[in-house]
C-alpha cells in the first residue's frame, strides 16, 4: 500500500540520476521492452554527445566558463569545490532568468528562487557533450577529462595554481578545455541569454563538425558544417538540397527501425489495456487498441515501413528484442493475433524490469499495477532529433550574425 503521507530524504546524486532517467525516456514512454538500446545506437551515430537534456547550444560555453571561474575562485583556498560549483550554477540560472525570462530551457529555473542548487546541474547535463564535441581536453589515457576528477583536484587540502596565465582551468599541468571564446563581460554578474555571438557560433560550429561517431563524420557534424537547421521530421530531410545524399541509406534504415519501434510500443500498450479489461471482467477503455488498429491496418504507411526492417541485421538489438520485433512483424502480416503476442512481450518485460515491476501477466502484483497504468500514445523512436533541431537553430542564428571586430571581442 502507498502511504498517504510520508517524508523521504533522497541524495542529490539520486535525484540527478532520476532526472536523467526521466529525460532519457524522451517522449514520456518508459522503455518497457528494451528499445532504448536501439534508440541510443542510432542517436549516438547520428548525433553524438546529445541528450534530451540539451536544449540550448550556448550551455556548451556556459559550462566551461563556469568551471574556469570556479578554478579562479578556488585558487589558493581549501576544498568546498562542490559547494562553489553549485553556487556558480545558481548564479548562472539567475542571470539567465533575468536575461531570458521567457525561455523554458533554463536548467534550474524552478528551484533557484529558493536559493537551492538544481538536482541536475548544467555541468552534469552537458559534460558528456563537451567530451563528444571535443571542447574538453583528454587525459593521459585519451579520455575526456571528467568533472569528478576536476572537483577532486580542487578539493585537495592545499590547492595550488589552478589556472594558467590566460585564466584557463588546469588539471595538473594540462588545460581542461580547448581555447574558448572569451565569456561576456561581467559573466555571472549581468543578465545572460542563449543568443550566440558570431565568434561563439564559429567556435561551436567547428566543435560540432569535429564530433565523430565510430570514427566517421556524424550527421550532426554534417549539418553543422552547412549551418543548416532543417525543420520537419528527420526522415523528410531534403538530402539533395543539403548535399547529404550519402546519408540516404543510413537514414532510411534508421527511420524504418524507428517506426517498427513505435509499433512495438503500440502493441505493448494494447496488451496492457486488454489485460486490464480482462481483470475487470467488462469492457473498458480501448484507446490503445484502436490506435494499434490504425497503425497495423493493411493500407497503413507505418505497417509498410515496419515490414521493410531486416530485424536480424538491426544494430544493438539483443536477442529478446529481436524476438519481440520479429513477432510484431508477424502480427502485422496477419500471422499472429494480439493475444498470441502476449507471452513474447511478457517474457521481454520480465527480462527488462523483473517480475515485481511488470504490467503484463497474470500475477496479483501485475494486476494491481495495471489498475493505475496510463500508457503514453505510442510514437516512433525520435533519436533526439527535436532537441538537435533546437541546437542547430541556435547555431544558425549565431552564424547569421555579422563577424565581430577585434574591438567587439575585447
Amino acid at each position: 500500500m502507498r502511504p498517504s503521507l510520508g517524508w523521504v530524504e533522497i541524495s542529490r546524486t539520486a535525484l540527478a540520476e532520476a532526472a536523467n532517467l526521466m529525460a532519457q525516456r524522451g517522449d514520456g514512454t518508459i522503455d518497457e521492452v528494451g528499445l532504448l538500446a536501439l534508440h541510443r545506437h542510432y542517436a549516438d551515430r547520428l548525433f553524438p554527445g546529445t541528450s534530451v537534456l540539451h536544449t540550448r547550444l550556448r550551455y556548451a560555453l556556459f559550462v566551461p566558463w563556469v568551471f574556469e571561474r570556479l578554478a579562479t575562485e578556488l585558487r589558493g583556498t581549501r576544498g568546498r569545490a562542490r559547494e562553489h560549483w553549485e553556487r556558480l550554477e545558481v548564479q548562472l540560472a539567475r542571470q539567465l532568468i533575468a536575461g531570458a525570462p521567457g525561455e523554458t530551457g533554463i536548467i534550474g529555473k524552478q528551484v533557484v528562487a529558493d536559493d537551492r542548487a538544481p538536482a541536475q546541474l548544467a555541468g552534469q547535463a552537458y559534460w558528456g557533450a563537451l567530451g563528444a564535441w571535443n571542447i574538453l581536453q583528454r587525459d593521459g589515457w585519451g579520455r575526456p577529462f571528467r568533472s569528478g576528477a576536476l572537483l577532486r583536484h580542487f578539493q585537495r587540502r592545499e590547492v595550488g595554481r589552478e589556472t594558467d596565465d590566460e585564466g584557463r582551468a588546469l588539471l595538473g599541468r594540462s588545460t581542461v578545455f580547448v581555447r574558448l571564446p572569451k565569456p561576456p563581460e561581467d559573466f555571472l554578474h549581468r543578465p545572460l541569454d542563449f543568443e550566440l555571438t558570431r565568434r561563439e557560433a564559429d567556435f561551436l560550429q567547428g566543435r560540432l563538425v569535429s564530433a565523430r561517431a565510430d570514427g566517421r563524420e556524424s550527421l550532426l557534424g554534417a549539418l553543422a558544417r552547412r549551418g543548416a537547421a532543417p525543420s520537419g521530421p528527420l526522415h523528410t530531410l531534403d538530402l539533395e538540397a543539403l548535399d547529404l545524399r550519402d546519408w540516404a541509406d543510413e537514414l532510411a534504415r534508421a527511420h524504418e527501425a524507428a517506426v517498427l519501434g513505435g509499433l512495438a510500443r503500440a502493441v505493448y500498450n494494447a496488451l496492457v489495456e486488454a489485460q486490464r479489461e480482462q481483470d475487470g471482467g467488462q469492457a473498458g477503455d480501448t484507446t490503445h487498441r484502436a490506435r494499434l488498429d490504425v497503425l497495423a491496418r493493411a493500407e497503413s504507411e507505418d505497417r509498410e515501413v515496419s515490414l521493410r526492417v531486416d530485424v536480424a541485421r538491426l544494430p544493438a538489438a539483443p536477442a529478446g528484442l529481436r524476438r519481440v520485433l520479429t513477432e510484431t512483424q508477424a502480427f502485422l502480416r496477419g500471422e499472429r493475433t494480439l493475444s498470441q503476442l502476449a507471452p513474447v512481450y511478457e517474457d521481454r518485460e520480465r527480462g527488462i524490469k523483473g517480475s515485481r515491476r511488470m504490467n503484463l501477466g497474470a500475477s496479483p502484483r501485475a494486476k494491481a499495477r495495471r489498475q493505475g497504468w496510463e500508457g503514453v500514445p505510442a510514437r516512433p523512436l525520435h533519436y533526439r532529433w527535436p532537441w538537435v533541431q533546437g541546437l542547430l537553430e541556435d547555431l544558425a542564428r549565431g552564424l547569421a550574425r555579422p563577424a565581430e571586430t577585434s574591438e567587439d571581442a575585447a
